[in-house]
């Protein structure tokens, strides 16, 4: 059994979770490009496979930004605190952008959250997601990207820099962004569904009866949703890969690598490899990575 998400870039069968790489070369001027989907928590085997190909890229751009202590932002140690404290990090596995200001539904360390709060009342369906998305990895053992991956390593630079300068300098548009993010265009029955199903998994993840194989059907469950995926694609998704390729264009222009890397969340795969394709380079082949084991 197969199933494909993300127009193919993320892919679900019976032994593992597959993302892919995809090989391109410029149809003028030969220069290549390696644009590899990830999710942001798997097995150290997948990190290891990524950073190879990787090594043979000039400049890799990255999505989030990275701390000075090498800890990429995308992922929250403590969601009660720091979520709210830096508005400008990434979190690119549970909404696809913007990490969700969480405090008030959750008092405790994420992995030991209830998603609700004081009164019993279940957080927002979007503020589930980010708590789900930290909580399961960390309570399945899957290894962080940040372990395997020098951010500061010459030629590696954020793809996100200016996408983070105005999360931070502009609070017009954080907020409005914010306010989009926690009231999606997504009907009232879908985001129902979405509380239901995640404070189900956030209550076994709690009680330690959470696998690998449930995490991917609660994936599954929300990302195969046309609806879902669409409103965030509208409000966040497309605008990101667009600064990335802003920031591509710039690295092109001022670097000139014989060949460049783009690291990103497998959700938005598809639109930047309509991106690269636009700007002249074409496919030459696509391999996959497995991510992690069932």
């Amino acid at each position: 059994m197969e199933q494909k998400l993300f127009n193919g870039e993320v892919i679900i069968r019976q032994d593992g979770c597959y993302t892919r790489a995809h090989f391109f070369r410029h149809q003028e001027t030969g220069q290549r490009a390696l644009l590899v989907g990830m999710m942001h928590g798997g097995d150290p085997e997948c990190f290891a496979a990524i950073k190879e190909l990787l090594s043979e890229c000039d400049c890799v751009l990255y999505e989030g930004s990275a701390s000075s202590d090498n800890r990429q932002n995308g992922g929250c140690e403590n969601c009660a605190g720091s979520c709210a404290e830096n508005p400008g990090d990434i979190s690119a596995d549970a909404v696809p952008g913007e990490r969700i200001e969480c405090a008030k539904h959750c008092s405790k360390t994420c992995g030991e959250c209830s998603g609700r709060d004081a009164n019993n009342e279940p957080a927002p369906a979007m503020a589930l997601m980010q708590i789900f998305f930290i909580a399961a990895p960390r309570h399945l053992g899957l290894s962080l990207e940040s372990d395997f991956f020098d951010y500061h390593a010459a030629g590696w630079k954020s793809a996100e820099g200016p996408f983070i300068a105005r999360m931070r300098d502009d609070e017009e548009f954080r907020k409005e962004l914010l306010a989009q993010l926690m009231a999606p265009a997504i009907s009232k029955e879908r985001q129902n569904e979405i509380c239901l199903h995640l404070l189900e998994a956030i209550t076994r993840i709690a009680e330690r009866e959470f696998s690998r194989k449930d995490f991917m059907e609660s994936f599954a469950f929300l990302w195969s949703d046309g609806e879902t995926v669409e409103a965030f694609q509208s409000i966040l998704g497309a605008m990101r890969d667009e600064i990335v390729f802003d920031v591509f264009d710039e690295t092109v222009r001022h670097k000139n690598p014989n060949m460049i890397g783009i690291k990103f969340g497998a959700a938005h795969i598809a639109h930047q490899r309509q991106l690269l394709e636009r700007r002249g380079y074409v496919i030459e082949r696509s391999i996959e990575i497995k991510q992690f084991l069932l």
